[in-house]
């Protein structure tokens, strides 16, 4: 999807991103926008790994 949409739009991962690293597979991957469940979870994770 990312290939065949100009820069200027959003790409969202719906379902599936579960973790810190779904997250960070799917944002290798172009996505620009997360819909997670599980964002506090994710937020956690990413403080105890030291991201800001």
């Amino acid at each position: 999807m990312r290939e065949h949409s100009p820069s200027s739009v959003a790409v969202k991962a719906a379902g599936g991103v579960r973790t810190l690293d779904d997250l960070l597979r799917v944002q290798k991957l172009g996505v620009t926008r997360i819909g997670a469940t599980a964002t506090a979870d994710i937020l956690e994770e990413a403080m105890k790994r030291g991201y800001k």
